[in-house]
């Protein structure tokens, strides 16, 4: 049997991802600005939905650096 080629592996690894992770941003995506929109008028709620928003995206981009 022949194993498929670089590129094809590649494509399929790729799709594979978008596949993982795709529902995930997507319902960050949404939820993030609708829980902002739910509490702009409550100061502290609001600060610490940004906060956390901060922190994740932090977070993410120094895991992105290691993995």
């Amino acid at each position: 049997a022949e194993f498929p080629g670089l590129t094809t592996m590649m494509v399929v690894e790729g799709l594979i991802l978008a596949a993982v992770t795709f529902p995930v941003t997507l319902a960050l995506g949404i939820w993030y600005p609708a829980l902002t929109r739910k509490y702009r008028n409550n100061r502290k709620s609001a600060a610490f939905i940004y906060g956390v928003n901060a922190i994740g995206a932090c977070a993410g981009a120094l895991l992105a650096g290691f993995f």
